[in-house]
């Protein structure tokens, strides 16, 4: 009997090991699995360009370079610079030369002569080799679920021509600039009173006479704060600008030739001349371009924020890196 009763329970320890066994296999089988799901899951959410299609992550990735790196938006995104400024073009866009005759024929003459220059700089310019505006409308797709909270863009049609101006702004250097110059801009603006942080906002307003005032053509000194030229570069700037134009304006003629002289002679340093193109970077990144008065840090202090931003975007995903700062909180 003993031996018939250990021949019966030798099989039954066997199944009570196998099954001890499959749980154990079960859970790690259930881990795996969960680790893998959470892992997807993760790269999911920090991957925001891993929607795009193949057509529009070379289109964005197009535009983000000529808006980051050529167009100094970089400073903008990682640095104190307020704002930037580019000219987007839509190249698949006939222009409406009708519609801009018009528009054209309604400014001064002073305006005429800018526009006429930047139009003969535009025909010199070599065909692209894609649509950057494609790029803007991949951004606009990721916006609308990415919602970026520290930054905007601004876009505002340039009538007739197939082109645009985009404005980037960081919204919290352009209300510091606006705070800490509030004169200036208060008479920039046309002597009105404003809080700098709607101001900002008020910025995607294609109808703002505050900030069709501050844009106009002899706001030299509020354009230079806003581009983060640095407040003495801007200021002398402003008034050898003015100098120029014969529109210097002067309490009295006490000392105008001793001040006419002294602007003339001013030495001005290109702020290119302090930062050579390197031309093995991957980015071409350069600082923004503006007059240096002697004695003023301002191009230093960019070419200190340019090794910083370099180092942020070498080796990685120039997308995902613009994306992750512009969806940060």
């Amino acid at each position: 009997m003993q031996s018939l009763q250990k021949k019966i329970n030798l099989p039954i320890k066997k199944l009570l090991c196998l099954k001890k066994s499959f749980h154990k296999l079960y859970r790690l089988f259930f881990l795996v699995i969960f680790f893998l799901l959470t892992e997807c899951n993760t790269s999911h959410e920090t991957s925001i360009g891993a929607c795009l299609t193949k057509e529009e992550k070379p289109d964005l990735e197009f535009f983000l370079r000529s808006l980051m790196f050529e167009n100094h938006g970089a400073f903008v995104l990682f640095g104190t610079k307020p704002l930037c400024i580019m000219t987007l073009r839509d190249i698949d866009s006939s222009p409406d030369e009708e519609a801009f005759k018009k528009w054209f024929e309604s400014l001064s003459e002073e305006e005429k002569i800018k526009i006429e220059s930047v139009r003969n700089q535009a025909e010199k310019i070599p065909a692209l080799d894609r649509n950057p505006y494609h790029g803007w409308e991949v951004l606009q797709k990721i916006e609308k679920t990415a919602k970026f909270k520290n930054h905007l863009f601004v876009l505002f049609p340039l009538q007739g021509r197939g082109r645009y101006e985009l404005i980037f702004v960081n919204i919290q250097q352009t209300a510091l600039a606006l705070a800490e110059n509030y004169e200036i801009f208060k008479k920039a603006g046309g002597n009105t009173d404003f809080h700098p942080l709607e101001a900002v906002f008020e910025l995607q307003n294609p109808d703002s006479l505050f900030w069709k005032n501050v844009f106009s053509m002899q706001n030299h000194l509020a354009k230079g704060l806003l581009f983060g030229f640095g407040f003495k570069n801007s200021l002398f700037g402003d008034w050898c600008f003015s100098l120029a134009n014969g529109k210097l304006d002067l309490p009295s003629n006490g000392y105008k030739q001793e001040v006419e002289e002294y602007l003339k002679h001013l030495p001005f340093t290109s702020s290119a001349t302090l930062d050579p193109v390197n031309e093995h970077s991957d980015s071409n990144l350069t600082i923004p371009l503006f007059g240096v008065v002697p004695g003023d840090t301002t191009a230093e202090k960019y070419k200190k924020d340019k090794k910083n931003i370099e180092k942020i975007f070498r080796g990685k995903d120039m997308i995902e890196v613009t994306l992750a700062r512009l969806s940060a909180t």
